[in-house]
């Protein structure tokens, strides 16, 4: 997930109160500048999937589910508007996370002038990751919603159950290799 990058070398230009070393601005990795269009990407595709898809929808849609994936209760269909928009909405406010990666809580790392470059770097890519990984996982529910919409057996579980599982896996293994790599000197 992470790439070795050479310009770790930037010296801090103070310390905030806690001590952690500051930069103007580290440069983008070529792994940030790819999630960066990710998350471009992402975004940009889940709203164009939706104004598609939404005036071929019914007034009325099913806008809650129980266990089997049956609809049990109904409302408007701009309620469908909340899916995209909390998606978008978190990741945009993730992506402006990054932008002060020295305010980040990294618990059990010592973050040096020699090291808070590395580290800060390979954090803010871990936010990025997060960031795309949660466009991914709210068009995969609003694809699944619109699907159920115009399917009678209602919501496949399934495929909500699988990506829930998939991003969980995910950030755990993007939180590992973030402290592998952040301690390894």
């Amino acid at each position: 997930m992470f790439q070795e990058y050479s310009q770790f070398n930037e010296q801090p230009i103070g310390f905030n109160s806690s001590g952690r070393p500051l930069y103007r601005k580290l440069p983008l990795t070529p792994l940030e500048k790819i999630l960066n269009v990710a998350f471009i990407f992402c975004a940009f595709g889940t709203w164009i999937y939706f104004w598609v898809k939404y005036p071929n929808l019914p007034d009325q849609i099913p806008t809650h589910f129980d266990i089997h994936g049956v609809p049990d209760r109904f409302g408007s269909k701009k309620e469908l508007f909340i899916v995209p928009g909390i998606g978008t909405a978190v990741s945009i406010f993730l992506q402006l996370v990054t932008l002060c990666p020295q305010q980040y809580n990294v618990s059990g790392i010592r973050i040096t002038a020699q090291n808070g470059a590395r580290i800060y770097t390979y954090a803010r890519t871990l936010v990025r990751f997060i960031s795309v990984t949660i466009l991914i996982l709210f068009f995969v529910i609003l694809a699944s919603w619109i699907h159920a919409i115009h399917d009678v057996k209602g919501l496949s579980m399934w495929v909500i159950l699988i990506c829930s599982v998939g991003f969980i896996f995910s950030l755990i293994v993007g939180i590992c290799v973030f402290y592998k790599k952040a301690t390894n000197t």
